[in-house]
């Protein structure tokens, strides 16, 4: 028992570590989601350097916007590319006229000439891009793509009830607030609730608390894991629906809510209810039994992953 206690202590601070790296890593590559102009909504992950160092030469804007464009949204959080969906991209492109238009930290648009490196960059990037939707190898919707190149379809998420939410238990069946999704559930409350969840308009703040935390951790490829905050959520009652706020709630509780969508109420029910024969899936042929005892080692190991990720990443950059 204490050499696995310590194996889950050994595993949970290499995932934060890991964790922390990756979310450094993400900013100072450049990765984006590359989508628009003949892509349309199919979307791809790109890794451009666009930020780092000078792209070119600052120009005035152009009389009138050429009308075709690419948008590079930033990859530099969970939720930043449902951020720039509603606010507007970080980086447009507008091939025919050559331009590159940045979004300053002060609102205000930039543009640029780009080097002749940038533009070969670029060039490359969107043929790449092109080539592979024309082999119907392209995901719809820049949410889903970012979502899937982040492995947050590969890890399992944990749900813990707040010590000031309200919501009452009695019909979720749990006395500690609890609920584990992972295995093939957690690709389809990740892939298709979350994705259809914040690929919807925000609809403001609300003086009401979240109830619950959602939390993340998980092996994305042997010996790799990542572990973070999700989000926070409330389930549908009141005359409300359910209700999901991203992780920068944590630090700025006006951040807007979403409303969810049936499903991803549904998916956290039956967690709730204890459903672990649906919600822990169990492709490897464990019987239940069996999982439920790797869940309780699992949430273990949740509480130090995101114990140590907490502290590493205090300020979220969005």
């Amino acid at each position: 028992m204490r050499t696995r206690l310590l194996l889950v202590l050994v595993l949970g601070v290499a995932m934060a570590l890991d964790s922390r790296g990756q979310r450094a890593d993400a900013k100072g590559n450049g990765i984006w989601v590359l989508t628009g102009g003949e892509l349309g909504d199919y979307a791809m992950s790109v890794s451009l350097d666009l930020v780092e160092s000078p792209v070119g030469t600052q120009v005035d804007p152009p009389e009138s916007l050429p009308p075709t464009y690419y948008d590079l949204l930033g990859s530099w959080g969970n939720f930043a590319i449902p951020y720039q969906l509603v606010h507007g991209p970080w980086v447009r492109y507008y091939p025919d006229a050559g331009l590159l238009r940045l979004q300053g930290t002060d609102a205000r648009d930039h543009w640029f000439l780009p080097s002749p490196t940038k533009t070969t960059d670029l060039q490359h990037a969107i043929r790449d891009a092109l080539t592979a939707k024309d082999a119907g190898q392209l995901e719809r919707n820049p949410v889903a793509v970012d979502f899937r190149a982040r492995s947050l379809d590969k890890v399992s998420y944990r749900l813990e009830r707040l010590s000031d939410g309200h919501a009452s238990l009695n019909d979720a069946g749990a006395d500690d607030g609890t609920m584990q999704i992972s295995g093939s559930v957690s690709e389809e409350f990740v892939m298709h609730a979350l994705v259809d969840t914040v690929s919807r308009m925000p609809l403001g703040s609300t003086p009401d608390p979240p109830v619950y935390e959602i939390s993340y951790a998980g092996f994305t490829s042997p010996g790799v894991g990542i572990g973070g905050l999700l989000g926070h959520y409330t389930p549908p009652g009141d005359g409300h629906g359910g209700r999901f706020w991203d992780d920068g709630y944590q630090s700025d509780k006006s951040t807007p809510y979403y409303e969810t969508t049936s499903t991803f109420d549904a998916i956290i029910s039956a967690a709730l209810h204890r459903s672990d024969a649906q919600v822990v899936a169990t492709g490897d042929g464990r019987r239940p039994e069996r999982s439920a005892a790797i869940a309780i080692a699992f949430g273990l190991g949740f509480v130090i992953v995101l114990g140590v990720v907490n502290l590493a990443n205090s300020r979220r950059v969005r």
